[in-house]
């Protein structure tokens, strides 16, 4: 018989599989939701925080790329004002060397015409061509400012306008006032820009800006003579110099200093050149001839081993009219060796910055004008007063320029055994390993050779022999001897100098031309630095000042059952925060282009709670955030504040 019952038994199970099959499926559909709700809302959260990072670096980048901008111009402007000065002396310079050189060429060829003696015409040939690239160098340099006024780039009022310098002095004086005036907007800019990359959905809800909303850096304009210190003495203005915090760019960043009070250590090797030790004797008839102890024409090679030093107890620094200068006079001595230039630019420049800030005691506003007159005759009738200049009035010899060509001998001319190899030197000079066999004697005011203890051997060379007596003499391989006794025995040597006229200049005295033709210095530009009354380098200032917050906001509507998966928050986005600063740990300055901006843990939220709250105002001038909206942010980091340390550090 057929169980009923059993049927019924055995059919129930199937019934309850599927209720429990559904449920499970529900709540697996339920999970996936769930799990895929959570992995939205994890990746916004991260995109929102990244949001917030990018808008820190890029509005405090901003503003730390605008402080280096307004550094830079600062710096250049200090360069240009010394270019002024050593680009405006150049053609008055360049002039008076050519000048110089073209009379001590024609000295050479008449001594050369006018030389007996076989030493002097070999130094006055290589004298020539020294010179003769000197004029060409010279020539070159004449003929260029010849066609390239400098005073259209150097005068303040140039034909046409402003000179180019002073035109790019005031178009970066004006690019900094931009600069800083619009400093905090465009970083505000900037910071949104920087977050909104970061956020998918540019929707009313997902935005980013940049706390303070309008961000202020107190800056000050100065005065044209702030530019002094920085330009003679790579210090920066009075006021922000200052040894440990403002040390300024040229000792930062280029390192112009000058030790003083180091020691160092070491030894010296090679071989050196000892001047001859004289016995008697030793001084000439020539009252500008070199004495016995000038040495001879034996270069040095002894070089120092450093083996240690001591540091320096202090050091100066210099700007860059020093820096120009020095590069003025290594130029001059590697191309100009018997030229007067780099003394002719120096007095020229220095006398140009003199008008534009005195020195002490007065500006010196004269220099000669080189009239160079290379006649013998003629020049002993002016020294004489013979001759006028074409105004009728006395000319003044200003000086006179002579060649010397010396040597010394162990045997006088008459001697047979004069001139053999070995036996004699010339009195030299060495310079960057080349010597100078011939040197240039200039002399101040009229120096008459008719009155030397010496005769006249040809046209206008006048020759003094003499003799006098060394214990030792490397140039010449005497050495140090003794007789019986042991006292050192002496050894004559001869000296035959001969001089031969160049010229003399009677050049008028002239005022050097001034390119500061301006009406007046308030029209100058003007450095551009940090409000020190409110900017200290102080912690609180550079937390007032230097420090930023940026806010990023997401939707975070759920994909799935979003007005369950809520869960009654007060505020419907994903917020991330992220704070930057800017700083500068070389010089706190506005001349020294170190400012950097970085990331930092957020400290002190509710400072930035405070801070929101004061610039509800400012709100408007943000176009991205609706006033609406930042009010219901500021409401929710209120609601958060206390939390805020525990949530931060999480």
């Amino acid at each position: 018989m057929f169980d009923t019952n059993t049927r019924l038994r055995s059919r129930a199970p199937h019934g309850v599989v599927m209720v429990i099959a559904l449920l499970g499926a529900l709540l697996l559909g339920a999970l996936v939701m769930f799990v895929l709700n959570i992995g939205v809302q994890t990746n916004r959260r991260v995109v929102a925080q990244h949001a917030a990072d990018a808008s820190a670096a890029a509005g405090s980048a901003w503003v730390a790329r605008s402080l280096n901008t307004v550094a830079m111009n600062n710096v250049a402007t200090t360069r240009l004002i010394s270019f002024v000065n050593i680009l405006d002396a150049m053609p008055m310079a360049t002039r008076f060397s050519f000048e110089d050189q073209t009379a001590l060429m024609e000295g050479i060829e008449n001594a050369q015409a006018a030389a007996q003696d076989p030493w002097v015409q070999d130094a006055l040939s290589q004298m020539h061509d020294e010179v003769t690239e000197e004029l060409r160098v010279l020539g070159e340099m004449n003929a260029f400012f010849l066609q390239h006024p400098v005073h259209q780039m150097t005068h303040y009022n140039a034909p046409g306008g402003h000179g180019h310098l002073w035109e790019a002095m005031h178009a970066m004086d004006e690019f900094s006032q931009a600069t800083m005036e619009n400093v905090g907007q465009l970083a505000q800019l900037n910071a949104i820009r920087g977050g909104e990359v970061n956020l998918t959905d540019r929707t009313a809800a997902s935005a980013a800006l940049m706390l303070p909303v309008s961000p202020d850096l107190p800056w000050q304009r100065g005065s044209f003579d702030d530019f002094e210190r920085p330009v003679r003495f790579g210090l920066l203005p009075v006021g922000t110099d200052d040894e440990e915090t403002n040390r300024g760019p040229y000792d930062v960043l280029y390192g112009w200093r000058r030790l003083h009070g180091r020691q160092i250590d070491g030894y010296w090797v090679g071989e050196s050149r000892p001047r001859p030790t004289v016995a008697a004797g030793g001084r000439g008839n020539v009252p500008i001839g070199a004495g016995a102890n000038s040495g001879g024409g034996r270069p040095s090679n002894r070089r120092f081993i450093r083996t240690g030093e001591t540091e320096p107890t202090h050091y100066s620094v210099y700007g860059p009219y020093s820096w120009m200068k020095r590069f003025i006079g290594d130029w001059h001595e590697h191309n100009l060796h018997h030229a007067r230039f780099s003394r002719h630019h120096h007095t020229i420049s220095d006398i140009k910055m003199s008008y534009l800030w005195p020195a002490p005691g007065g500006p010196i506003r004269q220099v000669i004008d080189p009239d160079w007159v290379t006649d013998f005759d003629e020049a002993t009738a002016i020294a004489d007063g013979d001759v006028a200049n074409p105004a009728g009035e006395t000319r003044k010899i200003k000086e006179t320029a002579f060649i010397a060509v010396e040597i010394k001998s162990l045997y006088p001319r008459s001697d047979g055994r004069f001139m053999t190899p070995g036996t004699w030197a010339y009195i030299s000079s060495w310079h960057h390993d080349h010597e100078h066999r011939a040197r240039l004697r200039l002399l101040r005011n009229w120096v008459d050779p008719r009155t030397w203890n010496a005769p006249k051997i040809a046209d206008h060379i006048w020759s003094d022999e003499w003799s006098y007596q060394v214990y030792d003499d490397p140039d010449l391989g005497i050495e140090n001897t003794q007789d019986a006794e042991g006292n050192p025995i002496p050894v004559d040597v001869y000296r035959i100098d001969e001089f031969m006229f160049v010229g003399v200049n009677v050049g008028e005295e002239i005022d050097v031309p001034s390119p500061y033709n301006f009406d007046s210095r308030d029209d100058l530009p003007a450095p551009i630095d940090l409000d020190r009354n409110v900017v200290e380098y102080t912690d609180d200032s550079r937390r007032e000042h230097m420090t930023y917050l940026a806010v990023a906001r997401r939707r975070d509507n759920a994909i799935a059952w979003p007005s369950r998966f809520r869960g009654g928050k007060p505020y419907p986005n994903n917020v991330a925060i992220a704070q930057a600063h800017v700083f500068n740990n070389h010089s706190w300055d506005l001349w020294t282009q170190q400012w950097y901006s970085q990331l930092q843990p957020i400290d002190d939220f509710s400072r930035w709670v405070d801070k929101m709250e004061d610039d509800t105002a400012d709100v408007g001038l943000v176009q991205s955030v609706d006033p609406n909206e930042y009010d219901d942010l500021l409401e929710y980091f209120k609601s958060v504040e206390g939390l805020a340390e525990v949530m931060l550090s999480h």
